[in-house]
């Protein structure tokens, strides 16, 4: 059979009151790599209670650490997979209501190298946004009841200061590719229709395979029915192009 990829699963978990908090922890041999804090507020109570009564508006908590994982596992657990070595590391937060939370989030790339596809992935990624999922905790059970969620993603905002690369060229040495001042501030809603999502502003900064270091704006949006593109700039040490359009 296939190893499962991690040797120890430990939880602790207490329920009074309605809430339900504590940890859970997943090991591999080289010790812990995930831990998951939680205080959620539900009533587990063994009644008949619709959905919308076990949600509770009350303020939630969710912390997620993940510590250097033997990536490697992956495969051996899924053999279809590429290979991924490297190590990360990730802290995610997730406060508020069932209704509104707060995320925040960061990712640190060290080595990272998915076969055949990227080597030597190294960087940091810092992600915050504000996700609603219905006007209050009431709604939002009546909603998921109805398969009628419809979540926002409320200015959503990404930095990546540095990130740095190796692509893999056939027949040729890996090419290094460097980005820059990565800044994304967008924002998304789901809809009957689709998604529909806006990017106030993406800018960075990048360069590789022998080209020079170019800057990139970009400012769009994205509909069921298409994209429009209401800004595009790409600036080079000796030219600019400028766009716009669908």
């Amino acid at each position: 059979g296939q190893a499962w990829p991690f040797v120890q699963l430990q939880t602790s978990l207490t329920y009074a009151a309605q809430r339900l908090q504590g940890a859970v922890q997943l090991q591999q041999a080289r010790g812990e790599v995930l831990t998951l804090d939680l205080q959620l507020p539900i009533d587990l109570a063994v009644s008949d209670l619709t959905l919308a009564q076990r949600l509770q508006e009350a303020p939630l908590d969710l912390r997620l650490s993940l510590k250097r994982p033997d990536l490697s596992a992956l495969q051996r657990l899924q053999p279809s997979l590429p290979a991924l070595t490297g190590s990360l590391e990730s802290t995610v937060r997730l406060q508020g209501t069932y209704a509104a939370l707060a995320l925040e989030a960061s990712v640190r790339l060290q080595k990272l190298a998915l076969a055949g596809m990227i080597e030597d992935l190294e960087g940091t990624l810092q992600l915050s946004s504000n996700i609603v999922t219905a006007a209050s905790v009431p709604a939002l059970a009546q909603a998921l009841q109805k398969g009628a969620l419809q979540p926002r993603l409320e200015r959503l905002l990404l930095r990546v200061p540095a990130l740095h690369a190796q692509l893999p060229a056939q027949g040729e040495s890996a090419q290094p590719v460097q980005v820059e001042n990565l800044r994304l501030d967008a924002a998304a809603h789901w809809t009957p229709k689709g998604l529909q999502a806006t990017v106030q502003h993406l800018g960075l900064h990048t360069s590789g395979f022998g080209l020079p270091r170019t800057e990139v704006q970009l400012a769009s949006k994205w509909t069921p029915q298409g994209l429009q593109v209401s800004r595009l700039q790409v600036r080079l040490p000796q030219s600019e192009i400028q766009a716009q359009g669908s």
